[in-house]
């Protein structure tokens, strides 16, 4: 069966390093859920936009999976090569450049955007394009989106929020 136990399609999440469609225990077909049941294949995958290839995604689409990229939206850390991500220069050091990082995030090693600056809207909006759309993703899991809760460094509105959210979509 493809659904879980809620009727739903089995989901696999995995951020922490590009999607090997050659693992076990990427694909999580046969392992034990939470429940202690043997779980099925996931049918959606939701994985990392810049680390994973077009042709991961095509692979996951020839099996008849939907996959959604996992990017973040509101901060930004110098995780990645400019090379993954398709640019002469990070995307990080690109926001850096235009004065858009605000206070680093608790707990991670990246900072958050100025989600008020047209710069901001247009560096993560062409970061999208790249890595999400031109990929062939079915959807996009955006990280980080709602930062008007958080301390970034610059006053956000929940109203600002929501109106840069859109502006991304």
């Amino acid at each position: 069966s493809d659904v879980g136990p809620d009727n739903g399609p089995e989901f696999q999440w995995e951020l922490d390093h590009p999607l090997s469609m050659g693992s076990a225990t990427d694909m999580s077909g046969g392992g034990l859920n939470t429940a202690g049941h043997v779980a099925p294949r996931p049918t959606v995958y939701d994985i990392d936009g810049i680390e994973n290839p077009a042709s991961t995604v095509a692979a996951l689409h020839r099996a008849g999976d939907k996959v959604i990229c996992y990017i973040e939206v509101g901060a930004a850390g110098n995780y990645y090569p400019a090379a993954d991500e398709g640019n002469p220069v990070t995307n990080y050091a690109h926001l850096a450049a235009a004065g858009d990082l605000g206070r680093k995030v608790p707990g991670y090693p990246e900072y958050y955007l100025n989600i008020n600056a047209a710069s901001t809207v247009s560096i993560v909006k062409s970061m999208i394009r790249r890595q999400c759309a031109a990929k062939g993703f079915d959807a996009v899991e955006p990280d980080i989106d709602d930062s008007y809760t958080d301390s970034t460094g610059d006053p956000v509105t929940e109203t600002e929020n929501e109106a840069y959210d859109r502006a991304l979509g």
